[in-house]
């Protein structure tokens, strides 16, 4: 059992560091997409955040090295819809996030974003308030200074809960400017 976590850990787990370019060499599979993941942690740091499949033999992820602040990362998921589940504090307590209903889609051959997962819990009193917010022109700045080779190649959608024509308006104008 602990075999099989271990090859869905390594194989989604994909930190994304200074430079980027591990992804210009990567072919993404048929049913795959790229998921901006952002998380905004304000004070008490959470031990990890839970991404479920909204399909029952789908694939889930977990966040665990997360910091105070921004916590930004690209990953790759199976096509399909996930959602934050749960947020685990490091006293064995936890969060059940399912009701806030932050659902993130996945489109194959896609960079998608579908928001900022704001998290502020405070841990003495094991309180917390979360939220999700769409920030998209703070991720295409973040793509464009990490790994603007694959956001050249490949297109940037937002998959969020409301319709948002900021990132198709800024690749349009982009794209006329020559850049």
């Amino acid at each position: 059992m602990k075999h099989f976590y271990l090859i869905g850990y390594f194989k989604f787990l994909i930190l994304l560091l200074p430079c980027f370019n591990t992804f210009a060499d990567e072919k993404l599979l048929a049913n795959e997409g790229y998921v901006v993941i952002n998380i905004i942690v304000k004070d008490a740091l959470p031990q990890s955040v839970k991404i479920k499949s909204r399909n029952f033999l789908g694939e889930n992820y977990t966040k665990s090295d997360l910091k105070v602040g921004e916590n930004f990362e690209l990953i790759k998921l199976p096509e399909g819809e996930y959602y934050w589940s749960r947020l685990n504090l490091k006293n064995g307590r936890y969060f059940d996030l399912e009701d806030n209903n932050f659902t993130l889609k996945v489109i194959a051959g896609k960079i998608n974003y579908s928001g900022h997962l704001l998290v502020d819990v405070n841990s003495k009193f094991s309180t917390g308030s979360f939220d999700y917010v769409n920030r998209s022109s703070v991720v295409i700045e973040q793509l464009e200074s990490c790994c603007s080779e694959l956001l050249n190649s490949i297109t940037l959608i937002y998959t969020g809960r409301s319709v948002d024509p900021f990132i198709e308006f800024f690749q349009r104008i982009s794209n006329e400017k020559g850049g």
